[in-house]
């Protein structure tokens, strides 16, 4: 099995070879949300956004990243959530799941 590292490398190249590969970069997204690196996930679903801009997962993702990102980036989480919502109604129940979220203080 790869390690996360590897797989990080692998995906690393593959974007540098093909850089307009939404997909490539989404999955590099998903790592690096995994690994708690929120700076690098956040550029890569940037990058994705731009060639894949009516991609409900792509806006999730950003929900997501941008909610551990803290209150700080509220409005762009609640943002990109919607445009989510929007764009693919029959997520909306997990994806308000994140917006109950947002309403509690933080601890």
């Amino acid at each position: 099995a790869l390690k996360t590292s590897e797989a990080l490398e692998v995906l690393h190249q593959a974007c540098e070879k093909d850089p307009k590969n939404p997909q490539l970069r989404f999955q590099l997204a998903h790592i690096l949300v995994s690994l708690e690196d929120l700076e690098g996930a956040l550029s890569a679903l940037l990058q994705v956004r731009e060639v894949a801009p009516k991609e409900p997962p792509v806006h999730a993702l950003l929900g997501q990243v941008y909610h551990k990102l803290g209150p700080r980036y509220t409005s762009q989480c609640l943002r990109h959530l919607n445009i989510a919502m929007d764009l693919d109604p029959k997520e909306a129940s997990s994806l308000k799941a994140i917006l109950d979220h947002i309403d509690e203080p933080a601890q």
